[in-house]
């Protein structure tokens, strides 16, 4: 059960009272995961080649697994192909075009990192209403960015009615879940 298997994983990756942390366990894990055709697997073994657990730090060995798990849908996976083509990490190119796809695919497939850094880009441009979309369903995916710019935008009065006190409740929600 891939699902399972993904849990295991980052109990391993992070230790827990039950396991002493084994990262080459963790990657061991998730590289089953992924050969049972689970995209989460697929993201954690690029997303372990990134970071080094379990095995030496190897952007060239993440691409791959990274652009195959966001082809299967994983917005996560996405994200990170976009920040990197954003800003010219871990060897690529910076290409403004590709990571705006990589952006968009992930908000599509539920990354709310994704979905704040286009609300975001948004708030730039003042195209105000829109970025309010895009930043609550940031703030709906968990990101804790999402709320802060979204209480921004209820503070201020940007793309919605000024609602200063709810803007406030949203910094609240955001400094406790940091």
């Amino acid at each position: 059960y891939p699902l399972a298997i993904l849990y295991l994983g980052d109990a391993y990756r992070e230790g827990c009272d039950a396991l002493p942390q084994d990262k080459a366990k963790a990657f061991e894990l998730y590289t089953h995961a992924h050969e049972l055709g689970a995209g989460a697997g697929t993201y954690y073994v690029g997303r372990s080649y990134l970071e080094g657990c379990g095995v030496p730090v190897d952007t060239a060995q993440a691409i791959p697994y990274l652009r195959q798990a966001a082809e299967m849908g994983v917005g996560n996976a996405a994200y990170r192909l976009a920040e990197m083509y954003n800003y010219g990490q871990g060897g690529m190119p910076m290409d403004g075009d590709t990571a705006l796809r990589y952006y968009l695919m992930g908000h599509q497939n539920g990354s709310g990192d994704a979905s704040c850094f286009i609300g975001r880009q948004l708030l730039r441009e003042e195209s105000y209403e829109t970025a309010v979309q895009y930043l609550s369903v940031a703030a709906q995916r968990g990101s804790v960015d999402g709320l802060v710019y979204l209480g921004i935008c209820l503070q201020n009065g940007l793309g919605v009615d000024a609602d200063p006190e709810t803007g406030c409740d949203l910094f609240r929600t955001a400094i406790s879940r940091e």
